[in-house]
């Protein structure tokens, strides 16, 4: 089975999908996780980030951001954690890399926990530490092929 990270800009596209791209390629990732193609997993970072993105940026009610945040639980399982002990290795990618530290530590906490980060964060994509909802796709369909 193929573990992935899914940030953020991936789980949002789950619940809300005004103005977002790869709709599809994000609801193949919710069928393949739920047949057990995959395992989808979700960083605490991610589950705050989410929250304050459909809080101040979408206008959600406390009701309907907690509705998200728990239906995101459910679907995952309890949030990964960045050790303490991949702090360094997450600042030290976000100084090589120019990435802000939250983004970094998604790509620690993938590292660490042996998962490919997916994300549609374009400066995460062009560091190299993350793959889009397509090229995930592609890849575990191909390695179902075999």
């Amino acid at each position: 089975m193929r573990e992935l990270l899914l940030d953020t800009s991936v789980m949002l596209k789950w619940f809300h999908r005004d103005g977002e791209d790869e709709i599809e390629q994000a609801e193949w990732h919710l069928q393949a996780h739920r047949e057990g193609f995959v395992h989808a997993h979700v960083l605490d970072l991610g589950m705050y980030e989410l929250g304050s993105v459909l809080v101040t940026a979408l206008n959600r009610t406390a009701e309907q951001t907690r509705a998200v945040l728990e239906a995101a639980l459910a679907l995952c399982g309890p949030p990964l954690t960045l050790p303490d002990a991949a702090f360094e290795t997450a600042a030290t990618i976000a100084a090589t890399d120019q990435l802000t530290f939250y983004d970094a530590a998604f790509a620690a906490a993938a590292r660490e926990h042996g998962c490919t980060l997916v994300s549609a964060d374009r400066k995460l994509l062009r560091s190299g530490h993350a793959i889009t909802l397509t090229q995930s796709m592609e890849r575990v369909r191909a390695g179902h092929k075999h």
